[in-house]
């Protein structure tokens, strides 16, 4: 692979965060109408109203679609989750793969999984529950298979281009 190679992004609408708008707005309505009631409930009201708009901003900022994407450059990829950007270089990361989790016989979610050199916080987590210390935290639009497959193919280049730098993870 050209260390020259464009990088190619991919952004998508994380839904999960609508529901935060929605928790939010209904927290407003709540103390709206609390607030009304009785000098008593004041103070309540303004509590209610003022965690409403902290959720509403929240679901707003983490919807967007910029706030969730994945970045597949030449020299690794970065992924963005809200306000918080993840750079993972192919020679500290070991092959993709796709994990389901299935309830009554049907998938519930698929997420994109990996070992790293240096995993992310909720590492713990990940490797309970995966196997595997890294995870991606959306399929960015795709199906998680084809992205499982574009990653590796893109690491594999690279490791076959640069192989003093990549080492087994």
């Amino acid at each position: 692979m050209n260390d020259d190679v464009q990088k190619q992004v991919f952004k998508s609408f994380q839904w999960r965060w609508t529901i935060f708008i929605a928790l939010g707005i209904t927290l407003i309505g709540m103390g709206a109408s609390v607030h009304g009631l009785s000098v008593l409930f004041n103070f309540t009201g303004i509590a209610f109203m003022a965690g409403g708009g902290m959720l509403v901003m929240a679901g707003l900022i983490y919807s967007l679609p910029s706030s969730n994407c994945l970045e597949i450059k030449t020299g690794g990829f970065s992924y963005r989750d809200g306000l918080k950007t993840v750079f993972c270089r192919w020679e500290d990361c070991g092959e993709f793969s796709t994990w389901r989790q299935n309830i009554l016989g049907m998938t519930a979610s698929e997420l994109v999984t990996f070992n790293t050199k240096a995993p992310v916080s909720s590492s713990n987590t990940n490797l309970k529950t995966t196997g595997k210390n890294g995870v991606l935290p959306g399929t960015y639009g795709m199906d998680a298979d084809e992205l499982v497959a574009k990653l590796n193919q893109v690491r594999a280049q690279y490791v076959s281009s640069h192989p003093v730098q990549a080492a087994a993870v």
